[in-house]
């Protein structure tokens, strides 16, 4: 099963761990 991943904060952190989890297979929504 595949995690969905919420991250609040379009920032340098924020960024970095959307774009970390969407590298893993999650499918992730970014809020700015």
């Amino acid at each position: 099963m595949i995690e969905s991943v919420g991250v609040l904060g379009g920032g340098a952190w924020g960024t970095a761990l959307a774009l970390t989890a969407a590298r893993s297979g999650r499918t992730v929504r970014l809020w700015a």
